[in-house]
């Protein structure tokens, strides 16, 4: 069935993926720690990062075999070896100054768990004899006779991780060997470990052999010897050795002769054996055949990354630990389709980042306007060629962020989903600016033709107010002069009645023009009241004399008549406007 990495597991692998790493990691370090509490197996994050800094292609050597019998002995050798004929990233350090595998020298065991080293090529150089770019040695806690849960999960975990493993055995490959292994290739057939084609390359390590190989009197090969002990032999024993069968579809062996003290001297203080003595000659020949075993790991067709490869082993562990049924080939197709639903993503992320303000926020016009905010008016102004040119430039950031992040799934056809999905929004987006463009571009000119429109409402608004404040202020002035006229009248009526209320006798001594007083003032009052209808009789009179005069002038073809009909016009004109000047009211005349 698929399976899925758990969200715990989906997350640190995206976090892994483009872990930035200033440093390599010369020396060794803790891979998995078992939890003693419930033997689950439980992932270094400094371990996981190291995995995901390496360049692909990345070959995994995976060391198992019996507690005790030397295995971090002799990957520490291996690691020097390593390093004496590879330029690696950071240089080689010795155990001497910490960077080994750790090394016990009692009857406990000193591996716990699992430890791994990395090499990386300088500058990209593969391991020579290999496409290995960056190789990673595992040291896992050694094989036993009823060995905890957590040995066998790691046995699993080795299986699933390694391009090679190597199986340490001592003297010799006898039913003893494959007690201890039962246990873990039960657990391993137990979650249905699925290997198939991800099988990886077995190497039997020999060590300390001493007896003849030779079967029936006839002296037989390392690997003649390998392929007999793992035949039926009737016994309880066959289905461990059909399941290193099973597991190991490409076996060999090979023989590592006895050291003495004198070699266990050199490697304690050089990390390797002294050269020109038979054990060194062994451990060349067992090193160049591990060498030669070497593979880059791959799934369906493509090769892992280092990112890939650690969020892989992240992922298996999860599944280990929940006692899920394994399978490599499932699990890294799911960690792929995440990564590529992470490239999409990315790849949507880079178009809109690509994009100016003013055309990005376009796709965001509806929000925008339900917020109250109107997108960038620089929009609108842009052309369709230069919309064109930059949703251009933002495709190719989308494409080249995709393509930056999308794992390599082994055949281009499995990635075309996700390119197509990234194709089809990126078409759905342009389109959408373009109609967007297309739309703002519409509604600006609607917005300025209805601004246009109220601009000259306005002014025709602001022109009648001004006639309305003309009419109110001239009839406010017409009502001062009329309050003055009343006022006028009241005092000539008032003179005038006082004038006759008073004794003749009075009047007379006081002057003689005095006796005419009233005639005057009663004449007076009704010339204030005639004289506005005078004057507006005189006023009618004279428009229509200015009428003819212009009538006339421009009939008229004798300029000498024109002339005088416009001087009589003129002449009747100025008689008009001075009778007309006559009858205003002045405050004076009042």
């Amino acid at each position: 069935g698929s399976v899925r990495p758990s969200s715990s597991a989906s997350a640190k692998s995206l976090d892994v993926a483009h872990a930035q790493t200033t440093s390599k990691f010369p020396n060794a370090m803790p891979f998995i720690r078992v939890d003693r509490a419930n033997q689950t197996l439980v992932v270094e994050n400094a371990a996981v990062h190291a995995l995901a800094s390496l360049s692909a292609p990345i070959c995994v050597l995976g060391l198992t075999g019996t507690a005790r019998d030397g295995k971090s002995t002799f990957l520490n050798m291996f690691s020097h070896w390593l390093a004496s004929r590879w330029a690696t990233e950071g240089g080689h350090t010795s155990a001497a100054q910490g960077a080994a595998f750790p090394v016990g020298h009692g009857w406990d065991a000193c591996t716990e768990g699992a430890w791994i080293r990395v090499f990386e090529g300088r500058d990209g150089e593969p391991l020579p004899g290999t496409e290995c770019t960056s190789v990673v040695l595992v040291d896992t806690q050694g094989l036993a006779k009823g060995a905890l849960a957590a040995v066998n999960r790691m046995f699993s975990l080795s299986l699933l991780m390694s391009s090679t493993v190597a199986l340490n055995v001592m003297r010799q490959f006898n039913d003893d060997t494959l007690e201890r292994l039962g246990g873990a290739t039960a657990q391993a057939q137990s979650v249905g470990v699925a290997l198939g084609e991800h099988a990886p390359n077995l190497v039997v390590l020999l060590r300390d052999a001493r007896l003849r190989m030779a079967q029936a009197g006839r002296a037989v090969s390392a690997d003649g010897m390998l392929h007999t002990a793992l035949q039926p032999a009737g016994d309880a024993l066959d289905e461990t050795r059909r399941a290193i069968r099973r597991f190991f579809s490409n076996h060999t062996m090979v023989e590592m002769k006895q050291p003495d003290e004198y070699d266990l001297s050199s490697i304690e203080s050089w990390g390797l054996p002294q050269m020109g003595r038979p054990f060194h000659a062994s451990f060349t020949s067992a090193a160049e055949h591990l060498l030669a075993s070497m593979q880059p790991k791959a799934v369906n067709g493509a090769i892992l990354s280092g990112e890939m490869l650690a969020a892989t082993a992240d992922a298996l562990v999860e599944q280990i630990n929940q006692g899920a049924q394994l399978s490599l080939s499932a699990t890294v197709d799911a960690l792929r389709h995440q990564q590529a639903t992470a490239a999409v993503a990315a790849s949507r992320r880079a178009f809109r980042d690509a994009l100016p303000d003013c055309i990005r926020m376009l796709g965001e016009g509806v929000q925008l306007e339900q917020q109250g905010v109107r997108p960038p008016a620089l929009a609108t102004v842009l052309s369709p060629a230069a919309i064109d040119l930059r949703l251009h430039n933002a495709t190719k950031a989308a494409v080249a962020a995709f393509m930056a992040r999308a794992p390599d799934m082994g055949n281009p056809a499995r990635l075309q989903p996700y390119a197509d999905q990234l194709q089809t929004w990126i078409q759905a987006m342009q389109r959408e600016l373009r109609q967007e463009h297309t739309h703002r571009v519409r509604l600006s000119a609607v917005h300025a033709s209805r601004e246009a429109q109220q601009q000259q409402q306005q002014d025709i608004i602001d022109e009648k107010q001004d006639t309305i404040d003309g009419l109110m202020a001239q009839q406010r002035q017409y009502g001062k002069l009329t309050l003055h006229e009343l006022l006028g009248n009241v005092a000539v009526v008032a003179l005038g009645a006082t004038a006759a209320m008073l004794p003749q006798t009075f009047l007379t001594r006081v002057a003689p023009v005095v006796r005419g007083t009233p005639i005057l003032l009663s004449t007076l009052g009704v010339w204030r009241v005639a004289r506005q209808r005078v004057g507006r009789i005189a006023g009618a009179a004279l428009q229509k004399v200015q009428d003819f005069a212009r009538s006339a002038v421009n009939s008229s073809q004798d300029s000498a008549a024109s002339a005088a009909a416009y001087a009589a016009a003129a002449a009747a004109s100025a008689s008009g406007e001075a009778v007309a000047a006559a009858l205003t009211p002045t405050p004076a005349t009042i």
